[in-house]
């Protein structure tokens, strides 16, 4: 199994997407196609089950509409009168017998019997023995041990008519005889045949003691097999069982007239075989896609690998050295991408290639010329032994002019230093004044709202103050009203009180009232004007406090505009202490520059100075070091005879590069 993933991941590419793709097609083709099939055939034999079921809900009704017609027909025999005198009414009750069974065409045999032996029955071509005695057959007893009662017998075989039968029987009103009609057993088998399941399937009648009264194969009366039997103890169901190597469903009723078990059989090969062709035409199906996908694989992996195989020759040429091979990249996709990579990799590597031939011939000239410059370094080495002397007398005059800078460097950077720390200070104040003039603007923002609440406040008082006005205006209406009302009843009470004296003895009652009445008119009168003296002074002081608040109202609208001009001076305060904060950043960001400038300065002077004082020194041992230059020249002479080899080495090995196609 490992040597096999090993072989797997080892395959080339165009088997690892043939099989990917063969995986991604065929295994989807099959579940579809199974799942088809297998929902057709569920679909088939549930109609086919149903069909089966629809066939003994049939059969069991025509059962039942037989008996019950039956029922009816013994109940209307047995109420007839005649029945009671068998002897003498021998000729009519023989015509309604013969009546009945020419009505019932289901009806095999109608008949009568008594308590006293005799026995009446149509049609007369069934001749019945000699010692016949109704009373010892059973649907006689039956029936007069259930007077009244409609029965049903077990299906037997007539003695009379020599056929298999169901007698339907009830006792006659005066309960001394019996009036049956025997059923023919054909009957139901022809019913069955009318009822077919499927084209091999069948159904069965069973009594309540589990013997056939009607089966395509085998004799009525013969009991079922105990298997089948002993599963029919529902009212209803279904089973599926073997008989004789062959799958069956069996589908059962109960009639609830007889007791009967009603009972379809259902082949199960017919499923299969109706679903043969539904499986021929989905594998078909099945097959027909998986050719098609095939053959789009086919042409999808080629356009993977066509390409591929391009970029595989190309690159083995480029890995022999043929950097004039041409690829096209026609696509957009990751193939076409991964070509114009390619393309830009073989032009980087030629552009390369182009650099190195340049450098390789630049090299070869450079060791020329450093072969050259290493004849000319050897006598120049002279001259320069003479120079240093020189330079030896300017290295003391250079050093004592450094030491002279070095020192005012160091005032400077002493004043910067201090110039640096007073700006840092002013620009702390600025910010300190900026925060400054930023709280007095929230302030002034502050009062302004404070001014308006005071402002909105004062016109709502002088609003209520002119109300108030006008409500003292109302009550001096009314006042008056109240004291012109006193006055009328100050003089009614007077005429009352003329009026009163007039009328001697009889008109004193009347004269006390009236005097009563004029002392309400007083006291009312009085109480009139000290409410009119208040009002007045109400109304006065309302006045004055209407025009206190007006000026009021005034003076706040002159502090709102007030405060309102002293925010946009704050504004215009906080935008200059802006502007000159930010200017005082900027010169102390210089200065910093320029601090940190100088003591860099002083820092260098001070290594120039050391360098200077240490050059002085080394002079003297580069003297001593030219001639050990002399020697190295030679060497580099003959360090640039070798590089002048490798470098023809060089262009050797670039020359087995192809870089430009061949006409």
């Amino acid at each position: 199994m490992e040597q096999r993933f090993k072989n797997l991941f080892n395959m080339g590419l165009r088997g690892k997407l043939m099989t990917s793709f063969l995986i991604i097609l065929i295994v989807p083709c099959l579940l579809v196609g199974a799942f088809s099939y297998y929902n057709a055939k569920t679909k088939i034999q549930n109609q086919m089950e149903q069909n089966a079921d629809n066939s003994v809900n049939l059969i069991n009704g025509a059962i039942t509409e037989i008996v019950l017609g039956q029922k009816q027909a013994v109940g209307f025999l047995a109420d007839n009168t005649q029945l009671a005198d068998m002897k003498n009414n021998k000729s009519d009750i023989q015509n309604l017998l013969k009546k009945q069974l020419k009505e019932d065409p289901s009806a095999l045999m109608v008949y009568a019997g008594n308590k006293k032996g005799s026995f009446i029955h149509e049609p007369q071509k069934f001749k019945t023995p000699s010692d016949f005695d109704p009373r010892t057959r059973d649907w006689y007893k039956t029936a007069m041990s259930n007077p009244g009662e409609i029965i049903i017998s077990q299906p037997y075989t007539s003695l009379t008519n020599r056929q298999f039968v169901v007698t339907v029987a009830r006792t006659t009103n005066d309960g001394n005889g019996v009036v049956a009609i025997d059923m023919n057993a054909g009957t139901f088998k022809k019913l069955l045949s009318e009822n077919k399941i499927g084209k091999k399937g069948y159904s069965v009648i069973l009594d309540s003691h589990m013997k056939f009264i009607s089966h395509p194969k085998k004799e009525s009366g013969t009991s079922e097999s105990k298997f089948i039997a002993d599963r029919l103890k529902n009212k209803s169901g279904a089973f599926e069982y073997n008989l004789d190597g062959q799958e069956k469903r069996l589908i059962y009723q109960t009639n609830r007239e007889t007791g009967w078990k009603l009972m379809g059989t259902l082949y199960l090969d017919e499923v299969a075989s109706e679903t043969q062709s539904i499986l021929t035409t989905t594998s078909i199906i099945v097959g027909i896609s998986i050719i098609l996908g095939l053959l789009i694989i086919g042409f999808i992996i080629r356009m993977i690998l066509i390409p591929i195989r391009r970029l595989m020759d190309a690159a083995e040429k480029v890995s022999q050295g043929d950097l004039a091979v041409n690829i096209e990249a026609k696509s957009q996709d990751e193939i076409g991408k991964l070509s114009a990579s390619f393309i830009k990799m073989r032009d980087s590597l030629k552009t390369l290639i182009f650099s190195i031939q340049e450098k390789a011939s630049s090299l070869a000239a450079s060791s020329e010329e450093l072969t050259a410059s290493a004849e000319e370094g050897r006598a120049t080495s002279e001259e320069i032994t003479n120079s240093i002397q020189e330079v030896a007398s300017g290295t003391e005059t250079q050093s004592e002019r450094i030491e002279e800078s070095t020192e005012d460097i160091e005032k400077a950077a002493t004043n910067l230093k201090w110039i640096k720390q007073s700006t840092l200070n002013l620009t702390s104040t600025s910010e300190k004044a900026g925060n400054e003039i930023e709280k007095g603007d929230k302030t002034l923002h502050l009062t302004f709202e404070q001014m308006k609440t005071i402002q909105r406040t004062i016109q709502h008082l002088a609003e209520t103050v002119e109300m108030m006005t006008e409500q003292s205006g109302k009550i001096s209406e009314i006042v008056n009203y109240i004291d012109d009302i006193s006055n009328q009843t100050h003089l009614l009470s007077l005429n009352a009180a003329i009026e009163a004296a007039r009328a001697g003895e009889e008109g004193k009652g009347f004269g006390v009232v009236a005097a009563e009445i004029r002392k309400l008119a007083e006291q009312s009168s009085e109480a009139t004007h000290r409410v009119r003296d208040v009002v007045t002074t109400i109304t006065n002081e309302t006045d004055d406090v209407s025009k206190s608040m007006k000026v009021g109202v005034q003076e706040v609208n002159k502090g709102l505009d007030a405060v309102n001009t002293s925010m946009h001076a704050f504004n215009e305060i906080q935008s200059f202490a802006k502007d000159v904060n930010d200017q005082i950043e900027n010169v102390t960001e210089r200065v910093v520059e320029v601090a940190e400038v100088a003591t860099n300065a002083q820092e260098s002077f001070k290594v120039i100075n050391k360098v200077a004082l240490e050059a002085s020194a080394s002079v003297q041992n580069v003297s001593a070091a030219t001639e050990e230059q002399f020697a190295s020249m030679e060497e580099m002479s003959r360090n640039a005879e070798q590089l002048t080899k490798m470098a023809e080495d060089l262009q050797n090995a670039i020359s087995g590069f192809k870089l430009m196609k061949e006409d």
